[in-house]
């Protein structure tokens, strides 16, 4: 997955974004910090983007899941 997908997979999510623990930017951030390629991301790097983008809301990789869901 490229980065702009995941910023619009993110954006796409209601209540991911919430402009307090996570913004467009920590989206960013949790992206650049996961990817072990060049420009997209792996199934399990996806997953460590996710698993960053919990911890940052408070809130438990499970949780999260059901929001994209």
């Amino acid at each position: 997955m490229e980065g702009k997908s995941f910023a619009k997979l993110s954006i796409d999510t209601k209540g991911l974004i919430d402009g307090k623990a996570v913004t467009n930017a920590e989206v960013d951030l949790a992206f650049a910090k996961a990817k072990k390629t060049e420009r997209k991301l792996s199934f399990p790097e996806f997953y460590q983007a996710l698993e960053i983008l919990a911890s940052k809301k408070g809130t438990s990789f499970e949780d999260l899941g059901h929001l994209i869901s």
